[in-house]
């Protein structure tokens, strides 16, 4: 077996204070080099690798841990720090809290779209923060997870309303219905 050289090693030790980005593009090198490295440089590679998967996966066990001991209304706001919220976002949550016992085409109206986009916008929003908002509960006709439940009850006649509890906590970083 080959020994990993010290610059690998000092690559390793650095992963923990390194950006996402930083992370990203160290990853790239490795799998180039583990595809078309000399030796040595593959069995660096492969290391590197195997270094920066622990720390991801060191990371998602952090966030797990951290997550289960918070309430839903906590985790929407650890959602909405970790990733702010974009002004289509703004939009979905707020014509849903102007407008509680919409449907979809009615809450797509309101942001000023047509058909169902509202709903295209809201679950995009709530599955681009899925690592914060989960355990989700299942869909009731698809059987996956179903973020969007954890934001918004969905009524008799396919009628949306937000959750009180998440409408108390968004109103917190200033996200709240005109009125």
């Amino acid at each position: 077996m080959m020994t990993v050289d010290s610059n690998s090693e000092r690559l390793v030790a650095a992963i923990p204070s390194m950006t996402d980005g930083q992370r990203t593009e160290m990853r790239r090198n490795a799998d180039r080099l583990a595809a078309e490295g000399t030796p040595l440089q593959k069995e660096a590679a492969r290391h590197i690798v195997e270094a920066l998967d622990h720390h991801r996966q060191s990371q998602a066990d952090a966030l797990t841990a951290h997550l289960t001991s918070l309430t839903v209304e906590q985790r929407v706001l650890e959602a909405f720090r970790a990733l702010p919220p974009s002004e289509t976002d703004l939009t979905v949550m707020r014509a849903l809290l102007d407008h509680p016992g919409s449907t979809s085409a009615e809450l797509s109206q309101a942001c000023g779209w047509g058909a169902q986009t509202w709903h295209m916008h809201f679950g995009t929003m709530c599955a681009n923060r899925s690592a914060y908002l989960w355990p989700a509960p299942r869909g009731k006709d698809h059987g996956k997870e179903y973020f969007t439940g954890i934001f918004a009850d969905l009524g008799d006649g396919s009628r949306w309303t937000m959750r009180p509890s998440v409408a108390q906590a968004l109103a917190t970083i200033g996200i709240r219905k005109k009125s």
